[in-house]
């Protein structure tokens, strides 16, 4: 009796054995599907039109166009300084600050003449001294007086170097 239980237990265990490895040499077809990548049939070669190349004329900037441009950066340069020394920033981003209204009031110099030239560098003189004023150490200086100085200094940009007041004095 025992030995015809054991052989009924073999031969479910060799049937067993049998159907997990058909199972394992054939493999689940749609899981193979799902992680085997297949090569795309290229049947029709793809056209790519060639484009012939459009030389497009490079933009014509007058002078007015960037004096205005300067005069902008400038405004916004300013009103930036305004604003970092309400906020009590670094030495470091103040004088970047004042560095980039430089860029821009040289800009500006670059392309006038006359009165409006002369006014400009009266200008660039105050904006040197208030820059100077950063060179002391913060205990010697006044937060409230500097702005008040730069404010003054763009106050006076915008009233007298306009770029519509200053248009006879553009280069061009």
């Amino acid at each position: 009796m025992i030995k015809r239980g054991l052989a009924k237990h073999g031969i479910i265990l060799n049937v067993f054995v049998i159907i997990v490895l058909c199972l394992s040499l054939e493999g689940c077809s749609s899981l193979g599907k799902k992680f085997i990548r297949k090569k795309k049939d290229i049947t029709e070669e793809e056209v790519i039109p060639v484009l012939n190349p459009v030389d497009y004329p490079a933009p014509q900037w007058t002078s007015k166009d960037r004096y205005q441009q300067f005069y902008e950066m400038f405004k916004i340069w300013q009103k930036d300084a305004l604003v970092a020394l309400d906020d009590r920033p670094s030495d470091k981003q103040i004088r970047y600050k004042f560095s980039q209204m430089a860029v821009q009031l040289e800009g500006m110099k670059g392309l006038l003449q006359g009165k409006s030239l002369e006014i400009l560098n009266e200008v660039v003189l105050d904006h040197q001294a208030i820059t100077a004023i950063y060179e002391e150490p913060a205990a010697f200086r006044s937060t409230i007086t500097t702005k008040n100085r730069v404010k003054k200094l763009g106050d006076r940009v915008i009233s007298e170097l306009d770029p519509e007041l200053v248009k006879e004095d553009l280069i061009d």
